[in-house]
Protein backbone atom coordinates (compact mmCIF):
# COMPACT_ATOMS: atom_id res chain seq x y z
CA UNK A 1 0.00 0.00 0.00
CA UNK A 2 2.79 2.20 1.22
CA UNK A 3 4.29 2.07 -2.66
CA UNK A 4 0.91 2.90 -4.49
CA UNK A 5 0.45 5.76 -1.95
CA UNK A 6 3.99 7.18 -3.09
CA UNK A 7 3.28 6.69 -6.79
CA UNK A 8 -0.25 8.31 -6.52
CA UNK A 9 1.55 11.46 -4.77
CA UNK A 10 4.30 11.59 -7.91
CA UNK A 11 1.60 11.64 -10.08
CA UNK A 12 -0.43 14.67 -8.28
CA UNK A 13 2.86 16.29 -8.31
CA UNK A 14 2.93 15.68 -12.01
CA UNK A 15 -0.58 16.56 -12.32
CA UNK A 16 -0.26 20.27 -10.87
CA UNK A 17 2.63 21.03 -12.78
CA UNK A 18 0.64 20.45 -15.95
CA UNK A 19 -1.24 23.27 -15.75
CA UNK A 20 1.07 25.61 -15.14
CA UNK A 21 2.97 24.64 -18.32
CA UNK A 22 -0.03 24.94 -20.39
CA UNK A 23 -1.07 28.12 -19.28
CA UNK A 24 2.70 29.82 -19.40
CA UNK A 25 2.76 32.65 -21.54
CA UNK A 26 4.77 32.07 -25.24
CA UNK A 27 7.96 34.50 -23.67
CA UNK A 28 8.00 31.90 -20.20
CA UNK A 29 6.56 34.19 -17.76
CA UNK A 30 3.87 34.35 -15.58
CA UNK A 31 1.46 36.31 -13.06
CA UNK A 32 4.90 36.71 -11.10
CA UNK A 33 6.78 38.07 -13.91
CA UNK A 34 4.56 41.11 -14.83
CA UNK A 35 1.95 38.21 -17.45
CA UNK A 36 -1.59 37.48 -16.76
CA UNK A 37 -1.92 36.35 -12.96
CA UNK A 38 -3.57 32.53 -11.87
CA UNK A 39 -6.77 33.02 -9.81
CA UNK A 40 -7.85 30.22 -7.79
CA UNK A 41 -11.38 29.55 -8.72
CA UNK A 42 -12.62 26.67 -6.90
CA UNK A 43 -11.63 23.90 -3.42
CA UNK A 44 -13.42 21.00 -3.39
CA UNK A 45 -12.89 17.54 -1.10
CA UNK A 46 -15.51 15.37 -0.07
CA UNK A 47 -15.57 11.74 1.52
CA UNK A 48 -17.87 8.96 1.09
CA UNK A 49 -18.53 5.87 2.78
CA UNK A 50 -20.25 3.04 0.77
CA UNK A 51 -21.87 -0.79 1.71
CA UNK A 52 -23.02 -3.42 -0.61
CA UNK A 53 -24.95 -6.47 0.49
CA UNK A 54 -26.21 -9.60 -1.50
CA UNK A 55 -25.08 -12.76 -3.23
CA UNK A 56 -23.88 -13.56 -6.88
CA UNK A 57 -23.24 -16.23 -8.64
CA UNK A 58 -20.48 -15.42 -9.84
CA UNK A 59 -18.93 -15.53 -6.61
CA UNK A 60 -17.05 -17.97 -4.97
CA UNK A 61 -17.96 -16.51 -1.26
CA UNK A 62 -20.31 -19.80 -0.72
CA UNK A 63 -19.82 -22.57 1.62
CA UNK A 64 -23.02 -24.43 -0.26
CA UNK A 65 -22.51 -24.29 -4.14
CA UNK A 66 -25.19 -21.67 -4.86
CA UNK A 67 -24.27 -17.49 -4.69
CA UNK A 68 -21.54 -16.33 -2.67
CA UNK A 69 -21.58 -13.05 -0.98
CA UNK A 70 -20.93 -9.71 -2.98
CA UNK A 71 -19.86 -7.88 0.42
CA UNK A 72 -18.10 -5.01 -0.42
CA UNK A 73 -17.18 -1.88 1.34
CA UNK A 74 -15.82 0.93 0.45
CA UNK A 75 -14.25 4.66 1.80
CA UNK A 76 -13.52 7.56 -1.01
CA UNK A 77 -11.43 10.73 0.16
CA UNK A 78 -11.31 12.72 -2.51
CA UNK A 79 -10.37 16.45 -3.50
CA UNK A 80 -9.60 19.18 -6.35
CA UNK A 81 -9.08 22.47 -7.68
CA UNK A 82 -9.92 25.05 -10.47
CA UNK A 83 -7.71 27.59 -12.00
CA UNK A 84 -8.17 29.76 -14.46
CA UNK A 85 -5.51 31.46 -16.46
CA UNK A 86 -6.43 34.27 -19.37
CA UNK A 87 -9.58 32.26 -21.55
CA UNK A 88 -8.46 29.09 -19.98
CA UNK A 89 -9.26 26.58 -16.98
CA UNK A 90 -7.71 23.40 -15.14
CA UNK A 91 -8.98 21.40 -12.71
CA UNK A 92 -7.34 19.08 -11.04
CA UNK A 93 -8.45 16.14 -9.03
CA UNK A 94 -7.42 13.48 -6.98
CA UNK A 95 -9.73 10.16 -5.98
CA UNK A 96 -8.21 6.90 -3.40
CA UNK A 97 -10.02 4.43 -3.08
CA UNK A 98 -10.12 2.01 0.37
CA UNK A 99 -11.68 -0.96 -1.14
CA UNK A 100 -12.68 -4.35 1.96
CA UNK A 101 -14.60 -6.96 0.01
CA UNK A 102 -15.64 -10.46 1.82
CA UNK A 103 -16.44 -11.27 -2.01
CA UNK A 104 -14.14 -14.17 -2.70
CA UNK A 105 -12.19 -14.38 -5.99
CA UNK A 106 -9.13 -14.82 -7.75
CA UNK A 107 -6.55 -12.88 -5.14
CA UNK A 108 -8.38 -14.35 -2.51
CA UNK A 109 -7.34 -18.43 -3.57
CA UNK A 110 -3.73 -17.76 -3.40
CA UNK A 111 -3.73 -14.35 -0.89
CA UNK A 112 -6.99 -13.34 0.23
CA UNK A 113 -5.80 -10.00 -1.45
CA UNK A 114 -9.70 -8.49 -2.14
CA UNK A 115 -10.42 -8.56 1.74
CA UNK A 116 -8.63 -4.83 1.19
CA UNK A 117 -7.56 -3.10 -1.83
CA UNK A 118 -6.71 0.57 -2.85
CA UNK A 119 -7.43 2.10 -5.78
CA UNK A 120 -6.24 5.65 -6.89
CA UNK A 121 -7.14 8.00 -9.86
CA UNK A 122 -6.27 11.72 -11.03
CA UNK A 123 -7.39 13.31 -13.70
CA UNK A 124 -7.03 16.89 -15.12
CA UNK A 125 -9.35 18.99 -17.55
CA UNK A 126 -8.44 21.53 -19.00
CA UNK A 127 -10.85 24.04 -20.96
CA UNK A 128 -10.05 26.78 -23.17
CA UNK A 129 -12.80 29.62 -24.96
CA UNK A 130 -11.29 29.81 -28.11
CA UNK A 131 -14.18 32.47 -28.91
CA UNK A 132 -17.03 33.94 -27.17
CA UNK A 133 -19.31 31.05 -28.80
CA UNK A 134 -16.52 28.19 -29.26
CA UNK A 135 -15.34 26.48 -26.13
CA UNK A 136 -12.67 23.37 -26.45
CA UNK A 137 -11.82 20.51 -23.51
CA UNK A 138 -9.32 18.57 -22.96
CA UNK A 139 -9.23 15.30 -19.93
CA UNK A 140 -6.29 13.60 -19.24
CA UNK A 141 -5.54 10.68 -16.33
CA UNK A 142 -4.74 7.83 -14.71
CA UNK A 143 -6.02 5.24 -12.37
CA UNK A 144 -4.57 2.01 -10.83
CA UNK A 145 -5.31 -0.61 -8.08
CA UNK A 146 -4.65 -4.17 -8.12
CA UNK A 147 -4.10 -5.85 -10.47
CA UNK A 148 -5.34 -3.36 -12.91
CA UNK A 149 -3.73 0.33 -14.77
CA UNK A 150 -5.60 2.49 -16.28
CA UNK A 151 -5.26 5.71 -18.66
CA UNK A 152 -7.85 7.75 -20.35
CA UNK A 153 -8.19 10.84 -22.29
CA UNK A 154 -10.97 12.74 -23.97
CA UNK A 155 -11.67 15.99 -26.02
CA UNK A 156 -14.43 17.87 -26.12
CA UNK A 157 -15.76 20.90 -28.43
CA UNK A 158 -18.79 22.59 -27.65
CA UNK A 159 -20.79 24.93 -29.94
CA UNK A 160 -22.76 28.21 -28.43
CA UNK A 161 -26.16 28.70 -30.97
CA UNK A 162 -28.91 31.38 -31.75
CA UNK A 163 -27.56 33.63 -29.12
CA UNK A 164 -26.72 31.21 -26.64
CA UNK A 165 -30.46 29.64 -26.27
CA UNK A 166 -28.59 26.10 -27.46
CA UNK A 167 -25.56 24.03 -27.76
CA UNK A 168 -24.42 21.86 -29.43
CA UNK A 169 -21.21 19.23 -28.51
CA UNK A 170 -18.73 16.08 -29.11
CA UNK A 171 -16.32 14.41 -27.50
CA UNK A 172 -14.06 11.65 -28.06
CA UNK A 173 -12.16 9.85 -25.83
CA UNK A 174 -10.09 6.63 -25.42
CA UNK A 175 -9.00 4.18 -22.14
CA UNK A 176 -6.55 1.58 -22.61
CA UNK A 177 -6.13 -0.92 -19.67
CA UNK A 178 -3.63 -2.97 -18.36
CA UNK A 179 -3.83 -6.08 -16.09
CA UNK A 180 -3.03 -9.69 -14.54
CA UNK A 181 -5.80 -11.89 -16.08
CA UNK A 182 -6.32 -13.91 -13.04
CA UNK A 183 -8.45 -16.91 -13.19
CA UNK A 184 -10.96 -18.65 -11.24
CA UNK A 185 -8.29 -20.84 -9.12
CA UNK A 186 -5.88 -17.69 -8.86
CA UNK A 187 -3.57 -19.01 -11.90
CA UNK A 188 -2.26 -15.49 -13.69
CA UNK A 189 -1.42 -16.62 -17.38
CA UNK A 190 0.19 -13.33 -18.13
CA UNK A 191 -1.04 -9.88 -19.31
CA UNK A 192 -3.80 -8.92 -20.77
CA UNK A 193 -4.81 -5.72 -22.45
CA UNK A 194 -8.47 -3.88 -23.14
CA UNK A 195 -9.31 -0.31 -25.41
CA UNK A 196 -12.34 1.28 -25.10
CA UNK A 197 -12.99 4.18 -27.47
CA UNK A 198 -16.25 6.04 -26.91
CA UNK A 199 -17.51 9.02 -29.48
CA UNK A 200 -20.47 11.47 -27.45
CA UNK A 201 -22.81 14.08 -29.19
CA UNK A 202 -24.99 16.54 -27.22
CA UNK A 203 -27.66 19.00 -27.72
CA UNK A 204 -29.61 21.58 -25.53
CA UNK A 205 -32.09 24.07 -26.36
CA UNK A 206 -33.67 26.62 -23.87
CA UNK A 207 -37.53 26.95 -24.51
CA UNK A 208 -38.16 29.38 -22.15
CA UNK A 209 -36.87 31.21 -19.20
CA UNK A 210 -37.77 28.17 -16.94
CA UNK A 211 -37.32 25.30 -19.48
CA UNK A 212 -34.37 23.75 -20.64
CA UNK A 213 -34.27 20.66 -23.00
CA UNK A 214 -31.02 18.30 -23.66
CA UNK A 215 -30.15 14.89 -25.19
CA UNK A 216 -27.13 12.80 -26.06
CA UNK A 217 -26.13 9.97 -28.14
CA UNK A 218 -22.98 7.90 -27.22
CA UNK A 219 -21.27 5.09 -29.10
CA UNK A 220 -18.53 3.07 -27.24
CA UNK A 221 -16.54 0.15 -28.82
CA UNK A 222 -14.16 -2.05 -26.65
CA UNK A 223 -11.85 -4.54 -27.86
CA UNK A 224 -9.49 -6.75 -26.02
CA UNK A 225 -9.55 -9.28 -23.23
CA UNK A 226 -13.41 -7.71 -22.31
CA UNK A 227 -14.58 -10.82 -19.39
CA UNK A 228 -13.65 -10.17 -15.59
CA UNK A 229 -10.98 -13.59 -15.93
CA UNK A 230 -11.75 -14.09 -12.14
CA UNK A 231 -15.63 -14.65 -12.87
CA UNK A 232 -17.09 -17.99 -12.80
CA UNK A 233 -20.03 -20.18 -13.15
CA UNK A 234 -20.93 -23.32 -11.85
CA UNK A 235 -20.85 -26.92 -13.36
CA UNK A 236 -23.31 -29.25 -12.91
CA UNK A 237 -22.39 -32.64 -11.04
CA UNK A 238 -18.77 -31.19 -11.18
CA UNK A 239 -16.72 -29.38 -8.52
CA UNK A 240 -14.81 -27.16 -10.34
CA UNK A 241 -15.88 -23.84 -11.63
CA UNK A 242 -16.09 -22.93 -15.30
CA UNK A 243 -14.43 -19.26 -16.23
CA UNK A 244 -16.04 -16.61 -17.49
CA UNK A 245 -15.57 -16.02 -21.86
CA UNK A 246 -16.68 -12.93 -23.31
CA UNK A 247 -16.59 -12.16 -27.29
CA UNK A 248 -12.99 -10.32 -28.08
CA UNK A 249 -15.48 -6.55 -29.19
CA UNK A 250 -18.25 -5.36 -27.64
CA UNK A 251 -19.94 -1.87 -29.00
CA UNK A 252 -22.86 0.04 -27.00
CA UNK A 253 -25.30 2.70 -27.83
CA UNK A 254 -27.13 4.98 -25.65
CA UNK A 255 -29.69 7.41 -25.74
CA UNK A 256 -30.62 9.99 -23.29
CA UNK A 257 -32.58 12.83 -22.67
CA UNK A 258 -33.50 15.08 -19.81
CA UNK A 259 -36.14 17.90 -19.29
CA UNK A 260 -35.63 20.50 -16.93
CA UNK A 261 -38.42 23.09 -15.67
CA UNK A 262 -38.21 25.53 -12.85
CA UNK A 263 -41.16 27.20 -10.52
CA UNK A 264 -39.98 30.73 -9.96
CA UNK A 265 -42.65 31.56 -7.30
CA UNK A 266 -41.70 28.42 -5.34
CA UNK A 267 -38.02 28.08 -6.57
CA UNK A 268 -38.81 24.72 -7.32
CA UNK A 269 -36.94 22.61 -9.93
CA UNK A 270 -38.16 19.46 -11.54
CA UNK A 271 -35.71 17.55 -13.78
CA UNK A 272 -36.65 14.26 -15.79
CA UNK A 273 -34.58 12.16 -17.23
CA UNK A 274 -34.34 9.12 -19.32
CA UNK A 275 -31.92 6.68 -21.24
CA UNK A 276 -31.76 3.50 -23.23
CA UNK A 277 -28.77 1.35 -23.82
CA UNK A 278 -28.43 -1.12 -26.07
CA UNK A 279 -25.47 -3.54 -26.73
CA UNK A 280 -24.18 -6.32 -29.74
CA UNK A 281 -24.29 -8.53 -27.09
CA UNK A 282 -27.87 -8.76 -26.34
CA UNK A 283 -27.96 -6.15 -22.96
CA UNK A 284 -30.91 -3.70 -23.36
CA UNK A 285 -31.60 -1.20 -20.87
CA UNK A 286 -34.39 1.32 -19.60
CA UNK A 287 -33.67 4.37 -17.05
CA UNK A 288 -35.90 6.98 -15.81
CA UNK A 289 -35.45 9.11 -13.28
CA UNK A 290 -37.02 11.93 -11.62
CA UNK A 291 -35.15 14.62 -9.15
CA UNK A 292 -36.38 17.83 -7.33
CA UNK A 293 -34.58 20.80 -6.27
CA UNK A 294 -35.89 23.12 -3.56
CA UNK A 295 -34.66 25.93 -2.26
CA UNK A 296 -35.24 26.37 1.60
CA UNK A 297 -34.71 30.18 2.38
CA UNK A 298 -31.53 32.00 0.91
CA UNK A 299 -28.45 29.31 2.49
CA UNK A 300 -30.44 25.98 1.77
CA UNK A 301 -30.86 23.84 -1.21
CA UNK A 302 -32.85 20.28 -0.58
CA UNK A 303 -33.01 17.66 -3.03
CA UNK A 304 -34.39 14.21 -3.54
CA UNK A 305 -34.54 11.56 -6.65
CA UNK A 306 -36.28 8.65 -7.46
CA UNK A 307 -34.25 6.26 -10.57
CA UNK A 308 -35.84 3.41 -12.00
CA UNK A 309 -33.58 0.87 -14.11
CA UNK A 310 -34.89 -2.50 -16.21
CA UNK A 311 -32.39 -4.52 -18.13
CA UNK A 312 -32.82 -7.74 -20.36
CA UNK A 313 -29.90 -9.81 -19.45
CA UNK A 314 -26.74 -10.44 -21.44
CA UNK A 315 -27.65 -13.48 -23.94
CA UNK A 316 -25.19 -16.03 -22.95
CA UNK A 317 -26.17 -15.13 -18.77
CA UNK A 318 -25.93 -18.81 -16.95
CA UNK A 319 -26.32 -19.58 -13.87
CA UNK A 320 -24.74 -22.98 -14.38
CA UNK A 321 -23.31 -25.15 -17.36
CA UNK A 322 -23.47 -28.69 -17.84
CA UNK A 323 -20.09 -31.05 -17.49
CA UNK A 324 -18.89 -31.22 -21.18
CA UNK A 325 -19.62 -27.37 -21.99
CA UNK A 326 -17.64 -26.26 -24.68
CA UNK A 327 -15.04 -23.81 -23.11
CA UNK A 328 -14.59 -21.09 -26.06
CA UNK A 329 -18.49 -20.69 -26.26
CA UNK A 330 -19.23 -16.89 -24.27
CA UNK A 331 -20.32 -17.44 -20.74
CA UNK A 332 -21.07 -15.36 -17.82
CA UNK A 333 -23.05 -15.53 -14.54
CA UNK A 334 -22.27 -12.11 -13.39
CA UNK A 335 -25.43 -10.96 -11.42
CA UNK A 336 -24.24 -7.31 -12.92
CA UNK A 337 -25.59 -8.79 -17.15
CA UNK A 338 -28.65 -11.10 -15.31
CA UNK A 339 -32.23 -9.35 -15.86
CA UNK A 340 -33.47 -7.09 -13.24
CA UNK A 341 -34.90 -4.14 -11.83
CA UNK A 342 -33.56 -1.87 -9.80
CA UNK A 343 -34.58 1.51 -7.44
CA UNK A 344 -32.46 4.08 -6.58
CA UNK A 345 -33.69 6.83 -3.90
CA UNK A 346 -31.36 9.66 -3.06
CA UNK A 347 -31.75 12.79 -0.75
CA UNK A 348 -29.40 15.56 -1.03
CA UNK A 349 -28.85 18.94 1.60
CA UNK A 350 -26.34 21.92 0.70
CA UNK A 351 -26.02 24.52 3.07
CA UNK A 352 -24.41 27.96 1.40
CA UNK A 353 -22.89 29.41 4.42
CA UNK A 354 -22.00 33.06 2.30
CA UNK A 355 -24.05 32.87 -1.33
CA UNK A 356 -24.64 30.51 -3.70
CA UNK A 357 -22.17 31.86 -6.05
CA UNK A 358 -19.16 32.56 -4.18
CA UNK A 359 -17.98 31.21 -0.42
CA UNK A 360 -18.42 27.91 1.00
CA UNK A 361 -20.99 25.29 0.95
CA UNK A 362 -21.41 22.07 2.66
CA UNK A 363 -23.01 19.54 1.07
CA UNK A 364 -24.39 15.91 2.59
CA UNK A 365 -26.12 12.82 0.48
CA UNK A 366 -27.45 9.44 1.29
CA UNK A 367 -28.03 6.94 -1.84
CA UNK A 368 -29.89 3.75 -0.97
CA UNK A 369 -30.30 1.08 -4.45
CA UNK A 370 -31.77 -2.08 -4.35
CA UNK A 371 -32.33 -4.58 -7.21
CA UNK A 372 -34.93 -7.50 -7.64
CA UNK A 373 -31.31 -10.56 -8.13
CA UNK A 374 -30.58 -10.08 -3.97
CA UNK A 375 -28.58 -6.96 -4.02
CA UNK A 376 -28.92 -3.53 -2.55
CA UNK A 377 -26.15 -0.90 -0.79
CA UNK A 378 -25.97 2.29 0.83
CA UNK A 379 -24.20 5.18 0.10
CA UNK A 380 -23.06 8.56 2.20
CA UNK A 381 -21.45 11.61 1.80
CA UNK A 382 -20.02 14.71 3.05
CA UNK A 383 -18.42 17.79 1.28
CA UNK A 384 -16.89 20.97 1.37
CA UNK A 385 -16.50 23.80 -1.23
CA UNK A 386 -15.45 27.11 -1.69
CA UNK A 387 -15.78 29.10 -4.67
CA UNK A 388 -13.72 32.12 -4.97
Amino acid sequence: MEARLWALVALLALALATPLAVGADEDGEDGADGGDPWTLEELRTRVAYMEQRGHGIQSQASRTGGPGRERLRVFQPMGSFRLRHKHATHEVSLALDVVSSASADALDAISHASRENEAGTIEITSAWDATPDDHVSFTEGYHHEEPLASGFFNLGYTRDLADDNATLGVSGGAIFDFFDPLTPSGFDPGFARRQTYTVNTSFSQILSPTTLFAATYGITHQHGTLQTTWNSTPVIDDIHRAPEVFPRTRTRHALGARLLQMIEPSRTTFELRYRYYRDDLGLEAHTGELRVSQYIGQHILAGTSYRLHHQDGITFYREAVPSGFDPELPLTSDSDLSTFWAHEVAWRLTFFLNSVEVGDAISMSYVHYTRSNDLDLDLASIGWVRRY
